[in-house]
């Protein structure tokens, strides 16, 4: 079992979208969908690329991480795994784009859905933001960042039609994804240790209270 990690501040980036390619039943380009990318201040780093543009990965390993993607009611729901992992791209030369994304392509069991497989393998889900040279300006851990230095649309650094900041779910039989349109970021800090043992002490405190004026009412109807 994978030990639970440190807990820092919960990151949870939350998008919507719509789909604009889609080969997977049911699922059709103009839909809208949403979707989520949950992880903690204390992500760990678990490799690092250089080259053109250095790149450092976050491994999303413990269930309290979550991938998660929801379009036409169906929604697939990626949990922490060996494979789910946060990379923060540098900006190369000829584009200046800062990038980063939270994907797994072989969630295994954390992966869960409610829709029809019938057979079909699922092959990972992925959710890429790109930003302007404002977005960040170190390859750490994106703790904060702004959501309006985000770069939206159908013209990312491939040229028109390559989209930079999107969402997409992949099966064996075809995949589903598209443009975000939307986001919004939210940092939720964890319960203090102390106050959790306060509100323990508080609830055993009325417990015992409780037991004695019960015991109380015994006595005086014995005494009765």
């Amino acid at each position: 079992m994978l030990a639970s990690p440190a807990r820092g501040d919960s990151i949870t980036v939350s998008y919507t979208g719509m789909i604009t390619f889609a080969q997977a039943a049911g699922i059709a380009v103009g839909d809208t969908f949403t979707g989520s990318a949950t992880y903690l201040t204390t992500s760990p780093q678990v490799a690092s690329a250089s080259g053109v543009s250095p790149t450092d990965t976050y491994g999303l390993q413990d269930s309290v991480y979550s991938l998660l993607f929801t379009v036409d009611g169906f929604s697939f729901d990626v949990r922490g795994n060996r494979s789910l992992a946060l990379n923060v791209q540098a900006p190369d030369p000829v584009y200046g784009y800062w990038s980063f994304n939270v994907q797994d392509e072989n969630p295994g069991p954390a992966f869960t859905t409610n829709y029809a497989l019938n057979g079909q393998a699922f092959l990972g889900s992925e959710v890429q933001f790109e930003g302007n040279s404002d977005l960040f300006k170190s390859l750490a851990l994106p703790t904060t960042f702004s959501t309006a230095n985000i770069i939206y649309g159908d013209n990312g650094p491939n040229g028109p039609g390559s989209y930079p900041t999107c969402a997409i779910v992949q099966l064996s039989g075809g995949f589903a994804g598209g443009t975000i349109t939307t986001v919004t970021v939210t940092q939720v800090a964890p319960e203090p240790a102390s106050l959790r043992l306060i509100g323990i002490g508080l609830l055993a405190a009325g417990a015992l209270a409780r037991r004695r004026r019960r015991a109380g009412h015994l006595d005086v109807a014995r005494a009765d």
